[in-house]
């Protein structure tokens, strides 16, 4: 009898448990959820739809990552304008070499996307049309997500690292260690007059 009792309260437990778990219908439209925003952020940078692209790019969650305990420290105006400014930056690092990897473009493919360290990350292949041959190009984009809405944190091409570790480490970091807040900013809005004035040219 106890036996039967103790099998029955495991065969209660995984029946509480499985619906938590969800079946691959849930886990699919969580993937397709987690996708459509990287598919439209993709699509944008693909046809020089900036403003498009950067409405899916989460600036607050891109400071935290690359000022570190810095990034409290900051007023709202400074947070504000460190965000505007980054992210014009951001688009003149990252775009270019994401849109040259998807000028010859066969197909995309999706990964299932994976939590870590509290972001959500999904691999796509991107699969080239080469002369002699097809080319895969793997990305892995950081996502962070905020009442069921995902927005891109980071992105990494294969083999090498990600596009905020590199520029956290070889310019923010520096930045601040000179000037602070003050300093960084005043960098910042340096670089992007001479990003405005390279367009106007």
């Amino acid at each position: 009898m106890r036996k039967i009792l103790r099998n029955s309260a495991l065969v209660l437990a995984f029946a509480l448990l499985l619906p938590a778990l969800g079946g691959p219908a849930e886990a699919a439209a969580s993937a397709s959820k987690v996708k459509k925003p990287i598919q439209t952020f993709v699509n944008a940078v693909r046809y020089d739809k900036t403003a498009l692209a950067l409405k899916y790019v989460d600036g607050q969650a891109q400071g935290a990552l690359l000022l570190g305990a810095d990034w409290s420290k900051g007023t709202p105006a400074q947070q504000a304008e460190f965000i505007k400014l980054f992210h014009v930056v951001f688009s003149q690092i990252a775009f270019p070499k994401l849109k040259d990897n998807l000028q010859k473009i066969e197909t995309i493919l999706y990964g299932a996307p994976e939590e870590k360290d509290g972001y959500t990350e999904i691999t796509s292949t991107l699969v080239v049309l080469h002369p002699m041959k097809k080319q895969e190009v793997k990305v892995r984009y950081r996502l962070s997500e905020t009442k069921g809405a995902y927005r891109l944190v980071d992105v990494t091409f294969e083999g090498d690292e990600s596009l905020l570790t590199h520029v956290r480490d070889e310019q923010i970091r520096p930045l601040m260690a000179d000037g602070g807040w003050d300093g960084l900013l005043e960098q910042l809005r340096g670089r992007v007059a001479e990003i405005e004035a390279r367009r106007q040219g």
